[in-house]
């Protein structure tokens, strides 16, 4: 899954690659001046795709530990669907988290139900 970083004005930061596929397919995430840990233990600061990507598998894998019985598929569903708006440009929405959890447990529950 394509993700995008954002930054806290909420557009995608430059280094991200945009495409017609990476909106439909992907999300955002922080991804400027975020505060870290180095390595060796002292804080930092970093931007870039590679700061969001771990917000995104961070969600992916809380939404997992809260439903382990659903599959990758829903996972990713509940992630894409987790945005403000439909996918129909080359920028993926900004993840929202607490969507993902929200359609993911309706998803679940609706598929529970006899």
């Amino acid at each position: 899954m394509p993700v995008v970083a954002y930054s806290q004005s909420g557009r995608p930061l430059a280094p991200s690659n945009l495409s017609r596929a990476i909106g439909l397919g992907g999300v955002g995430g922080p991804g400027n001046a975020v505060r870290s840990l180095a390595p060796d233990g002292r804080p930092a600061v970093s931007s870039g795709t590679s700061i969001a990507a771990p917000f995104v598998a961070g969600t992916a894998a809380l939404l997992w530990s809260l439903h382990p019985a659903a599959g990758p598929a829903e996972v990713k569903h509940a992630l894409l669907a987790s945005g403000s708006r439909r996918h129909t440009t080359i920028i993926p929405p900004l993840l929202d988290a607490w969507r993902a959890y929200q359609v993911l447990s309706e998803r679940r529950t609706r598929r529970a139900m006899p």
